[in-house]
């Protein structure tokens, strides 16, 4: 041992007292101990603590491996579930069994309700011809010209491509010759108005 006060080296372990400062070399020697003690404790310690956090990070691991078999277990036999009710049972049926004086009720309304029908079809046909009575036609002849189809013809007059169908209807056109108009045709063009 050697003396921590003087620098004395080579000390016999038996002598208590250090020969050259008389230093009590018994408790350096305590205290070098309770050092390595306290090392080792806390190596000890933190392997220890190691092991502990290593030991919780695989119980988490291990709960939620175990806590997703759960769901998916849950989800496959809720799946199975659904499957079964929506293939396999067939929900019971009532017995459907009218009586004469229900069928009759019915009969009834469906006579009702389509004699309604009948006479609101009948107004709304009134309707229409009342329209078409006030409305007045006016009609203009129009020669057609090199390059001229329906759908141009529609936009021009009518500011709507669409009406080409409503020219075509008014001459006859079929609808194939809607693009090969003849030169120098004359066709009417008919404007509806209100008086």
């Amino acid at each position: 041992m050697d003396c921590p006060v003087c620098h004395k080296k080579n000390i016999e372990s038996y002598v208590h007292n250090c020969p050259e400062c008389e230093t009590d070399l018994l408790q350096f020697s305590i205290f070098d101990m309770a050092a390595e003690d306290y090392l080792a404790m806390t190596k000890r310690s933190s392997i220890l603590e190691g092991k502990v956090v290593e030991l919780e990070q695989k119980r988490k691991r291990d709960r939620n491996n175990y806590v997703g078999k759960i769901y998916r277990n849950l989800f496959f036999l809720s799946l199975l579930g659904l499957i079964y009710f929506l293939f396999f049972k067939k929900p019971p049926q009532p017995e459907i069994v009218p009586d004469q004086a229900t069928i009759e009720n019915l009969k009834k309304q469906h006579e009702t309700q389509t004699a309604q029908l009948k006479k609101d079809l009948e107004d709304a046909k009134n309707q229409i011809e009342g329209i078409k009575a006030q409305t007045n036609v006016k009609s203009i002849q129009y020669v057609i010209q090199k390059d001229d189809i329906l759908w141009q013809l529609g936009e021009l007059f009518y500011n709507n491509r669409l009406a080409a169908y409503q020219i075509a209807k008014d001459n006859d056109i079929p609808e194939e010759k809607f693009r090969l108009l003849p030169v120098g045709d004359t066709i009417t063009l008919n404007f509806r108005c209100h008086e």
